[in-house]
């Protein structure tokens, strides 16, 4: 399955959300940044290496100090997969998504089947199919 290039981004639960609002910006961006690092990953999860996670948030060696605990404690550990810690919303968010995914797949290819089997030797063109259209669907207007 291809990578799912969209990523969900709740803007309302982030305005409300009392943990954010009380991150400094640099703070705000190092949590951005982990999540679409969480949610690019095959498993949903982050290494749990304090090195690496500083470096995935941009924050480097200040990933340890005092000013990153409350983005550190977006993360807790993994208990589906040793070693690595992940954001427990979003990754429920990520397990919704690849089963719509899975399902949105699995019924585009049942409906594929469905659709060569009724124009099979029909001769005729299919309903949705127009002259001269252009690859999006879109019939070029005369000028």
């Amino acid at each position: 399955m291809a990578k799912d290039p969209y990523f969900p981004f709740y803007f309302s639960d982030w305005l409300g959300s009392s943990k954010v609002a009380m991150m400094s910006l640099a703070e705000r961006g190092a949590f951005i940044h982990l999540l679409a690092h969480q949610w690019s990953s095959p498993t949903c999860s982050l290494p749990a290496d304090a090195g690496m996670l500083g470096r995935l948030s941009g924050f480097g060696e200040e990933w340890l100090s005092d000013g990153c605990r409350l983005v550190r404690g977006c993360f807790t550990e993994n208990p589906d997969l040793p070693g690595t810690v992940r954001n427990e919303r979003l990754a429920e968010i990520w397990k919704a998504r690849e089963a719509w995914r899975s399902k949105s797949v699995s019924g585009g290819k049942k409906s594929a089947q469905f659709r060569k089997a009724s124009t099979k030797g029909s001769g005729k063109r299919q309903p949705n199919a127009q002259p001269n259209a252009q690859p999006n669907g879109n019939i070029p207007l005369p000028l």
